[in-house]
């Protein structure tokens, strides 16, 4: 196998738009290695450019000979949780692609967390303590008036969505994925593992998060309010 250059290296950072600190947890490095490599300001390993290289081949980034750099033809792949505990499987799936994929949230919208507890309470209360003990942290959108914020604040950034946008099918964004959430019954979740979907999607939350607003708590209301809506400890 060809090791891949320091040219390659920060291009194809660039042609997935990773931040050193992403492709650094992503190779599983430190922060200072990625920096110092780049910069050319150490005489790397060879074990440790073919760990970034791994690394980012394993998001889809090609190595050519030469210079060059490309992103393989793009997987597309569909898988449906409608057997079983439908949300639990969802978490999981969400919780082990923000931690692989170097994706340090998920984005929820159309979400109403006490439709979520009400089909898998147990799940929901899991994916809540994982999220506080993995680091992770997400983004929601709700309808504005609802209360019912159950995450706290240390774990979850909830947005009012104005009620004229919001919609009756939730749906997650996470990495190069997106699942669309059908309550049924029977419950399922479609997750679509699709680079261009999930980055349209992406594109569609982040314009409604810009036209949402935060709830008018405090930070310390929204522990109390889901410490008694959730309680986690």
């Amino acid at each position: 196998m060809q090791i891949a250059t320091l040219h390659q290296i920060r291009a194809a950072r660039a042609l997935l738009g990773w931040t050193q600190a992403e492709l650094a947890r992503a190779a599983k490095l430190s922060l200072a290695a990625v920096n110092n490599l780049e910069r050319d300001a150490s005489n790397p390993r060879l074990r440790t450019l073919a760990q970034i290289q791994s690394a980012l081949e394993s998001h889809g980034v090609e190595f050519q000979n030469g210079p060059g750099v490309r992103l393989r033809s793009e997987v597309f792949s569909t898988t449906t949780f409608d057997t079983g505990d439908v949300y639990a499987q969802l978490f999981k799936d969400i919780l082990h692609t923000c931690v692989t994929q170097a994706s340090a949230s998920a984005c929820y919208m159309n979400v109403k967390d006490t439709d979520f507890i009400g089909n898998s309470p147990e799940s929901f209360k899991q994916s809540a303590r994982d999220l506080r003990r993995l680091g992770l942290h997400e983004r929601v959108l709700v309808e504005e008036g609802d209360s019912n914020l159950m995450f706290p604040p240390d774990t979850t950034h909830y947005r009012w969505l104005p009620k004229s946008f919001f919609g009756v099918s939730p749906f997650v964004v996470y990495g190069t994925k997106m699942a669309i959430l059908l309550w049924g019954p029977p419950a399922r979740a479609i997750v679509i593992e699709s680079p261009s979907v999930a980055a349209s999607y992406a594109r569609q939350f982040e314009f409604f998060w810009q036209q949402s607003i935060d709830p008018p708590y405090s930070q310390q209301q929204l522990r109390d309010i889901s410490q008694k809506l959730l309680p986690l400890d």
